[in-house]
């Protein structure tokens, strides 16, 4: 609602700085034409109705040029105000899903630990909570380092911890994992191919990227996901494709 307003006091702030000075644009026009109207009639004053006619002139040249200027830096500010309202509802909305996100896994561990507290949990249904509870914690980890890496992007300080890891392995282990983390039904999720080679590779910013397509392929698509993920090695490179069923991006939109 708040942004609504913005946009709405910003629209009518430009229409009323457009209107004023269309207006004084008139008025430089009126006093052309009435000058060069007077010059005709005098004829004994030629001189000086000539003179006072450049005057004019140079005045609503100048007039047109600081109209244009004008018309041209508020369309600017109003194009960037636009993109950054945007942006601020883009902000709005990820805010929103990652409170979402954390509150899951949070409530998760606060029954496992309720649980743990009210009850005398056998053995064998201790280790399996115990693994539930590991993969919750892992899960808040892998998003608090979501979240910090956002904040060193936003100050275009992009540090990476690169390692030597397995291509296949890694990619094969993430897939499991993001299947539990999104609690996909098995077979949602299907790996062809092979790359059964080391890469330098950051994890983290790797299982982002995986995490953001699933995530993306979960909110937009109208029938039950379904994701394949390509793996393919070259003489010199491995190559990783991924294709869901999800309703796509308009031709229009996909240049931003």
């Amino acid at each position: 609602m708040r942004n609504k307003r913005l946009l709405t006091t910003s629209i009518v702030l430009f229409v009323l700085a457009q209107v004023t000075w269309f207006s004084l644009l008139g008025l430089f026009i009126y006093r052309f034409v009435m000058s060069r109207n007077l010059a005709e009639q005098v004829e004994g004053q030629l001189s000086i109705a000539m003179d006072s006619t450049g005057s004019s002139l140079w005045v609503l040249i100048f007039g047109c040029l600081l109209y244009v200027a004008v018309s041209v830096a508020m369309s600017i500010i109003f194009k960037n105000l636009g993109s950054q309202l945007r942006l601020t509802g883009m902000y709005d909305t990820f805010i929103a899903n990652i409170t979402h996100e954390l509150k899951s896994p949070l409530a998760s561990l606060q029954l496992y630990l309720e649980t743990f507290k009210l009850r005398n949990v056998p053995p064998d249904k201790q280790a399996e909570f115990i693994d539930l509870m590991l993969k919750d914690s892992n899960r808040l980890k892998n998003l608090i380092n979501s979240i910090l890496k956002i904040a060193v992007l936003e100050k275009k300080k992009e540090i990476y911890d690169f390692s030597i890891v397995n291509v296949d392995q890694l990619a094969r282990r993430l897939v499991i994992d993001l299947q539990q983390q999104f609690k996909l039904p098995a077979g949602t999720i299907t790996i062809i191919g092979s790359a059964p080679c080391e890469c330098v590779i950051d994890e983290n910013t790797f299982k982002i990227v995986f995490n953001n397509l699933i995530e993306n392929a979960m909110k937009y698509s109208n029938k039950p996901v379904k994701i394949v993920i390509s793996l393919h090695t070259g003489a010199k490179n491995v190559q990783i494709s991924y294709q869901d069923n999800g309703i796509g991006i308009p031709v229009k939109k996909q240049k931003r």
